[in-house]
């Protein structure tokens, strides 16, 4: 039997963040939270949902629970990483 999915603490954050996702990769990572914990999804029908794989979906889910308790930084895109004004 698998263990049940954690991250209940976090529910309320990723919620919010499915409703303002700019990006395909924000909302991503918000639904590999919210399907565990609200419609009781597996982690490989959660991958197969989100269209990643499995090992995919569970490095999203960690990292977005890092993000969330401030113990991992929001990746930058690479835009803001030039030292030019454009």
């Amino acid at each position: 039997m698998a263990r049940p999915a954690s991250g209940e603490e976090h529910l309320e954050l990723a919620r919010n963040a499915v409703r303002i996702a700019k990006t395909a990769d924000e909302l991503r990572s918000a639904q590999v939270l919210l399907l565990p914990l609200e419609l009781g999804l597996s982690l490989e029908q959660t991958a197969i949902a989100i269209g990643r794989s499995k090992g995919k979906t569970c490095t999203l889910r960690t990292n977005y629970c890092k993000r969330a308790t401030g113990r991992m930084a929001a990746p930058v895109a690479k835009r803001n990483l030039r030292n030019r004004e454009n």
